[in-house]
């Protein structure tokens, strides 16, 4: 196919275009063109006989004055010089990866890539409402229920008579003993006579039977510490009970193994019990019963708060149930001022 130039483009008649290309319009020119493109002369310097003038098909219809010549060239001018100045600055940047990096870049690398950082360490859990269930009461109840154990301790093997109540494992030191009722083992107090049987499992035909020994005890306290060597994870504890706080009993009472009851913290006092000397209490409305005593009472953290320790026999009271506050055990039995205590 044959090329063609722009002057080969043909107008129709009558237009304006015909009228500049067949008149005399040497003074209408494009604004800036070169001057070696302005002329038609075959002679003019710079343009040969067989060259296209690029600016000389359509020149502008109205005549531009000098004036306004002027004020575009300024203006074209500051333009450049200001598109310079933005390159040499641009260019005179430090580049962000290898000098400094942007807030935004440095918050986009902490969230993908915050997870495999094996040195970081995941900010704390927000703190469990104690007035309310935890959100994950079945997998406390569970794990409760696989910690506690069934106390047995020998009035007379001949007779078959027994004490029985519950236990459950602290951290002390760097070994894991279990806390109980003094009224529980009291018959096996004695250096001579400290054993107890300690029961694992749903039942006394298909649990494990473990034996330990009463190593301390505070009847004025009604606390005892049994050592063995049966290793259950350990509860944590805490010193922080209010009015009102939600509370889990955990133990076996009349021989169901593993019963929990739900209630909350009705009161906080001291107190001079029958079987003990003064002691600080937590009074609570969950249901407690012969075989309960010596149990962990539970926050809503799964935190042991308190040793159950009994309650009303009679019909003029309900609800209200004795606990001794974990804090007791700091009297003399266990050296509180170090995490975990440990044995004095």
């Amino acid at each position: 196919m044959q090329s063609r130039s722009p002057l080969d483009r043909e107008f129709p008649k009558g237009s304006r275009a015909n009228e500049l290309l067949s008149g005399d319009n040497s003074d209408q020119v494009p604004m800036g063109a070169p001057s070696r493109f302005l002329s038609s002369d075959d002679n003019a310097p710079g343009l040969s006989n067989d060259e296209t003038p690029l600016f000389q098909t359509i020149p502008f219809r109205d005549k531009i004055s000098g004036k306004f010549k002027v004020v575009f060239f300024i203006i074209a001018l500051i333009a450049l010089v200001v598109t310079v100045i933005i390159i040499v600055l641009s260019n005179a940047k430090p580049k962000a990866d290898t000098v400094i990096s942007s807030p935004a870049t440095v918050a986009s690398d902490l969230e993908p890539e915050v997870a495999e950082n094996e040195d970081f360490v995941a900010p704390p859990e927000p703190a469990a409402n104690l007035y309310s269930p935890p959100l994950d009461l079945e997998n406390l109840i569970e794990s409760s229920k696989n910690s506690v154990v069934q106390v047995w301790c020998a009035v007379s093997e001949s007779s078959n008579d027994w004490y029985t109540g519950t236990g459950w494992p602290l951290l002390v030191g760097s070994e894991v003993l279990f806390i109980t009722n003094h009224h529980v083992i009291e018959p096996c107090e004695s250096p001579r006579n400290n054993d107890v049987d300690l029961l694992v499992g749903e039942s006394q035909e298909t649990g494990q039977w473990w034996t330990g020994n009463v190593i301390a005890h505070d009847k004025s306290k009604d606390l005892a510490i049994i050592r063995t060597s049966l290793k259950l994870n350990p509860f944590p504890v805490s010193t922080e009970a209010k009015v009102g706080h939600w509370v889990m009993a955990i133990g076996n009472p009349e021989d169901l193994i593993g019963s929990v009851n739900f209630g909350s913290v009705s009161n906080i006092g001291t107190d001079n019990l029958p079987w003990t000397g003064e002691v600080n209490l937590i009074y609570t409305d969950a249901a407690i019963n012969t075989g309960n005593s010596g149990g962990p009472l539970l926050n809503s953290s799964g935190q042991a708060i308190g040793v159950i320790t009994g309650g009303y026999n009679v019909a003029e009271y309900e609800n209200i149930a004795f606990v001794v506050q974990i804090s007791e055990l700091c009297s003399r039995l266990l050296d509180c001022r170090e995490t975990p205590w440990l044995l004095r």
